[in-house]
């Protein structure tokens, strides 16, 4: 069975192009090789990409962002913030605009009528980083596999809300020698991207940012659409979501409910590449971690 390759009704999410999956990056990014490298977080300025002024990017998703999954920020601890998220090892994210190796255009830009940041690749380029743990090597290894890849869209008028598009390599599902994505895929509502990617449907997980004082929610809501998946279904899944969000699709298969998860996702690094006033409280968190609690892990495409 073919997935459907129409955008869906009401869609708000990144502009088709031609030569290029949808919502990019190019073909030609996708199939490179990465290894997996560490740098000094201290240094997280001089080794990741990211935006700043005279980019297209908006400047409210300029710098660098920490993910505080654990809840160790202040922010997090607040007894009025609704923290609750199943820890994954991703640490650091970033916008940095369109770059070229090996003559290849690469990163994110800024689409004027989708409002769309587009692409952040989770499994290759400096603007995505991990703890430099196992747990942080696993969770590289598994971006890559699917070929996990971000949109960021501003939703309605406003620049309050950000609707985050995901879509996977659903090609790398097999059992044995058989694929079996596109036509599980196809049943779960997913949308074909071109070169064996598709949309995940929010039917089933819904990811936003929504702005707070002192930077953005991300809240990720499993719906009770997950409910009706048989097991196959179910097997897919488990597949290409990241274990903290299937956690959460469990969680809702036992209460039957729909469940979110909250975390806050703090700016440690300006547009400019000073440290603001979460960049301490990013480092005392490193410590609490074991092995390489001075750097992080990131995926480099390898050049030619």
């Amino acid at each position: 069975r073919k997935m459907a390759a129409a955008a869906p009704e009401h869609w708000a999410g990144p502009e088709r192009r031609p030569g290029e999956v949808w919502g990019g990056p190019p073909p030609e990014f996708m199939s490179r090789d990465f290894a997996v490298k560490a740098f000094p977080v201290a240094e997280a300025a001089q080794h990741l990409n990211f935006a700043g002024p005279g980019s297209s990017i908006p400047e409210d998703l300029w710098g660098i962002w920490w993910m505080d999954q654990a809840g160790f920020s202040s922010v997090a601890q607040h007894p009025d913030y609704p923290f609750a998220v199943p820890k994954t090892a991703d640490l650091l994210a970033s916008f940095g605009p369109e770059v070229v190796i090996d003559g290849v255009s690469w990163g994110a830009r800024y689409e004027e009528r989708s409002r769309c940041v587009t692409p952040i690749e989770q499994y290759g380029g400096p603007q995505w980083a991990a703890q430099a743990t196992d747990a942080g090597m696993d969770a590289l290894r598994f971006h890559s596999t699917i070929r996990s890849t971000m949109s960021y869209c501003y939703s309605g008028d406003g620049n309050d809300t950000i609707q985050l598009y995901q879509k996977v390599d659903l090609d790398s599902l097999k059992v044995g020698p058989i694929p079996i994505g596109a036509t599980i895929g196809s049943l779960l509502g997913f949308v074909g991207a071109g070169h064996g990617q598709a949309w995940v449907p929010h039917s089933l997980v819904d990811m936003k940012l929504v702005r707070q004082p002192w930077g953005w929610d991300q809240v990720t809501t499993v719906a009770d659409g997950v409910l009706g998946l048989d097991p196959l279904e179910e097997v897919v899944l488990s597949l290409i979501l990241p274990s903290g969000i299937w956690d959460l699709v469990s969680m809702v298969k036992a209460t039957g409910l729909a469940t979110s998860s909250h975390f806050p996702l703090l700016q440690v690094v300006d547009g400019e590449g000073k440290k603001t006033e979460h960049f301490d409280s990013f480092l005392a968190f490193m410590q609490t971690l074991p092995g390489m609690n001075d750097k992080a892990f990131y995926s480099l495409p390898l050049t030619t």
